[in-house]
């Protein structure tokens, strides 16, 4: 249906939300004409919803909207027209042109248009067009502008029309006519900025047809290349200060960016150096530049280089810095350049990506506030050479991808593919070498120590010398192997928080000849510890044993390995687990209350891990996630009483995983202060019976399709088995499955098919209740009860005789006494 609304003569019209043309097909009009004629939209106007739009302002009429779109869905049409002065569209939010479809904006004859943000082309296979065109004509946006977002844009100024920006998203090939376009915070764009003595802050250059592009440079974002070719020059000792930097941002653009002669680029967030596409960053002869986090190749398929060159030319970096972030990365410091990171350094962060780093030269320097990686999940080669010095905190790294004939300084620990060995010659000091001539100079003072990074390593500490780490590796990465001796009287190798034997890759730990280990929580297999020494860890274990704790062993354990060695373990707030790589059992009973961060059952691929909750009183808290079946199998079992409480809960969690969790008996609960995922990506069963409690506010059972499909993920409850979920108000079966994320079913026992059956094929009254409680802990929850709760049998007749007889002969027997 088509219809046309005109505002005239001094009228107002008001109204929340509007759509013109709504219908795919429909057409509508709108035209405000006139001094003081005004529509005021609260909300949103939209000019070509699914069908096609027309808004007009003339002759003084103005407009008013929370958004604007005009052009929502695609194959929508929409055109705005603000024409003559004192006609205006105000837009507290923002303006898309061409949201969805094909969207046209005409501001002519001293017309005015003003927004917070626009887009011209906003979501992919969308059209945006905008003319401003005469004297007195405005579009005024407050802070970003994107000529084609995601989809294409173009823009018009001409004859004396004027666009003005905070921070301006275009290609010069998309700028038309010769009016003039200023954006007064920054700009991202396909042109060749220059800022130096001429020009100051701000840079000026031409499009369209005569048409003046002004660029300044006042905390907003800056960069070049956004979806063509661009470049920025900073020169002559000028400082800019902006927000975000981007080189090379959309794919198939390339941005360049060079900083010289004592000028600086600072950007108070992030510098990426080809996010999409190919970025470079040159700093020479003095120049710098600062930002939070670093990074070159930021996605995948991005290339990005960065070359810092020559005496005081530096680049800080606040946070960390990536080279080959997703994509593939270049660094190179040369001839006395300096690059800085406060955090940590990755040359290869993530799966796919490629980084490499070359400091070369005397004087030049990469220094890591914190961690260095040389390929943290990607690939990574650092080569350090003719003088140039690299520092880290702790480097993690493999000799291999170790180059040149420099040196690098590790000042409080590594994790190394190497035979490393501290003993009454070395100290807690360590030199190796590497690639032509490089020396490795590494100090051992509560960084993380370990051996076997990517492939193979050994450390060994002997004659007294004690090692203080804050973690330990030993088999860091997935195919590494990393082993372990500590040996001989006093010889002491402490860890502060984690210890793994085998991480990713596998690890072996020999403690022998009064040798001793500590650890805050120690992840690995019995069948990996040797030796006749101790190993003491004092706030949690993941381990392939069994463990019991109980009245008589408390929150303790104390476990034997290898030749005589002990393993002593305490349980006092950090994770706790069995089934690490193979198999284990944990109990807990006798009313012993056990608290951990994490908690672990089947924590590896192939492992099995099961545990027991059992009796009143028995408790095992885990303040935040508990992985019933994490990579590989797990059991868990609350029973008489027993309560186990988790801030999240997983029940076969990563592929190929599988979880059970079996919740019976009255007063057995298990509480989840969030989410319980039944079936994530692996296979899991919660059985609930026998008047036991489970209480989530949210439920997931088979929300992620797993490698074999979705269904095979369940809840199963019989004989009074209690689920307690957030569901407001729950009255029906059909409101409380609302609240159930997933493919996965809810199952009671059906005595008619002698078999489980959906909740939804059962009889309300006779196989199930629900109840909402609006008081006391569960305020909030409705509670699903199957089936009847058992309730002990009242002694029978001839019970009750038994029992009297029996009294009397003991009477008897007592006065025969």
């Amino acid at each position: 249906m088509d219809g046309t609304i005109t505002v005239a003569d001094g009228s107002t019209l008001r109204s929340l939300i509007a759509s013109l043309g709504e219908e795919p097909g429909a057409s509508g009009t709108v035209t405000v004409t006139g001094n003081d004629s005004r529509w005021n939209n609260d909300i949103s106007l939209n000019v070509g919803r699914d069908g096609n739009g027309t808004l007009i302002a003339e002759s003084g009429g103005v407009i008013r909207s929370g958004y604007g779109q005009i052009a929502h869905a695609p194959g929508a049409t929409g055109m705005a027209l603000i024409s003559g002065a004192g006609s205006e569209w105000n837009i507290d939010y923002v303006l898309d042109v061409g949201d969805g479809g094909s969207g046209t904006l005409h501001v002519e004859a001293g017309g005015r248009v003003a927004s917070s943000s626009s887009n011209l082309g906003y979501d992919a296979g969308s059209s945006g067009t905008a003319m401003v065109t005469g004297e007195g004509s405005e579009w005024n946006t407050s802070t970003q502008l994107y000529v084609g977002r995601f989809g294409s844009g173009s823009l018009t100024v001409e004859s004396g029309g004027k666009v003005t920006a905070g921070t301006l998203y275009a290609s010069l090939d998309d700028l038309h006519g010769d009016g003039t376009i200023t954006a007064t915070q920054g700009a991202v764009v396909d042109a060749d900025l220059e800022f130096d003595a001429a020009h100051g802050t701000q840079a000026v250059t031409s499009f369209g047809s005569g048409g003046t592009l002004s660029v300044t440079v006042d905390a907003g974002n800056l960069g070049v290349g956004y979806k063509g070719q661009g470049s920025l020059t900073v020169s002559d000792g000028i400082v800019l200060s902006g927000r975000y930097g981007y080189l090379g941002d959309r794919p198939g653009s390339v941005g360049e960016a060079t900083i010289t002669g004592g000028s600086q680029w600072n950007s108070s967030e992030d510098l990426s150096i080809g996010i999409q596409g190919m970025g470079t960053l040159r700093v020479e002869a003095g120049g710098q530049v600062g930002n939070w986090e670093g990074s070159i190749g930021v996605h995948s398929g991005s290339t990005g280089s960065a070359t810092i060159t020559g005496a005081d030319s530096l680049w800080t970096n606040g946070g960390d810095l990536s080279v080959g972030r997703e994509g593939s990365g270049l660094l190179r410091v040369e001839a006395g350049g300096q690059v800085s990171n406060s955090k940590v350094g990755y040359i290869g962060y993530a799966l796919g990506s490629a980084g490499e780093v070359t400091v070369t030269g005397p004087g030049s320097q990469w220094n890591n506030g914190s961690h260095l990686y040389v390929g943290f999940e990607g690939s990574g080669t650092l080569t350090v050479e003719d003088g140039g010095q690299v520092t880290a905190s702790t480097l993690f790294a493999s000799l291999d991808d170790l180059h040149g004939d420099g040196s690098i300084t590790a000042i409080k620990g590594v994790v190394l593919d190497a035979e490393m060995r501290f003993d009454a010659g070395s100290g807690v000091s360590q030199t190796s070498t590497f690639g032509s001539g490089g020396i490795l100079n590494v100090t051992v003072d509560g960084g993380d120590l370990g051996a076997g990074y990517k492939g193979q390593g050994s450390l060994t500490v002997a004659d007294g010398i004690a090692i203080s780490s804050g973690r330990g590796y030993l088999g860091y990465d997935s195919g590494s192997v990393g082993s372990a001796i500590v040996t001989g009287p006093g010889s002491l190798w402490e860890n502060a928080a984690e210890l793994y034997v085998g991480r990713e890759g596998r690890g072996t730990l020999t403690v022998e000849d009064g040798g001793h280990v500590t650890a805050g929580t120690l992840y690995g297999s019995l069948n990996d510890l040797h030796g006749d020494g101790t190993i003491a860890v004092t706030k949690g274990a993941v381990l392939d044993a069994d463990m019991r704790f109980d009245g008589s062993h408390e929150a303790n354990q104390s476990l034997s390995f290898g030749s005589g060695g002990v393993l002593s373990v305490t349980v006092d707030g950090s994770d706790l687990g069995v089934g690490y790589y193979d198999q284990g059992s944990l109990t807990v009973a006798d009313g012993m209350a056990i608290s951990s961060y994490y908690g672990y059952l089947g924590y590896h691929s192939g492992s099995s891990g099961s545990a027991i909750v059992t009796g009143a009183g028995s408790m095992w808290t885990t303040r935040q996630d508990l992985y019933v079946g994490r990579e590989g199998s797990g059991t868990l079992r609350i029973e008489a009483g027993a309560e186990v409480d988790s801030g999240n809960a997983a029940i076969g969690f990563f592929d190929d995983s599988i979880g059970s969790v079996t919740v019976t008996g009255a007063d057995a609960h298990w509480d989840i202060g969030l989410m319980l995922v039944v079936g994530s990506f692996g296979h899991g069963g919660l059985t609930i019976a026998d008047g036991g409690l489970v209480s989530t506010p949210h439920l997931s059972i088979d929300a992620m399709l797993d490698p074999e499909g979705s269904d095979d993920s369940f809840v199963n409850m019989s004989t009074g088995g209690r689920l307690a979920l957030f569901v407001p108000g729950g009255s029906s079966i059909d409101r409380f499955l609302q609240y159930v994320q997933g493919t996965g079913t809810i199952r009671y026992w059906s005595t008619e098919q002698g078999d489980w059956a959906p909740i939804t094929e059962a009889t309300y009254g006779d196989d199930y209740t629900l109840e909402y409680f609006t008081t006391g802990d569960m305020a909030g929850y409705t509670v699903l009860t199957v089936g009847t709760v058992p309730i002990p049998e009242p002694p029978s007749l001839a019970m009750l005789l038994f029992a009297c007889l029996a009294c009397v002969w003991a009477s008897r027997t007592r006065c025969f006494e």
